[in-house]
């Protein structure tokens, strides 16, 4: 499962986030945001839109309908 969002949306949560390193860093990062949005063999949550309550529900959702019972 990854949690990802546009790269606009990433950029705009770097600029708020003074301690996120050199652009050489955050660029780094929008790559790897970029591969994970791209993946096809996961579950992936776009975060653009939802607030975190929502997101939240929806990873619990998931997590939910995927385990097993203990034996």
């Amino acid at each position: 499962m990854a949690l990802v969002c546009s790269d606009a949306e990433l950029e705009r949560r770097h600029r708020q986030r003074t301690w996120m390193g050199s652009q050489r860093e955050r660029d780094s990062l929008i790559d790897l945001n970029r591969q994970f949005r791209a993946r096809g063999d996961m579950t992936v949550i776009e975060t653009d839109s939802q607030p975190p309550e929502a997101i939240a529900d929806q990873i619990l959702s998931i997590v939910m309908s995927t385990s097993q019972p203990p034996r």
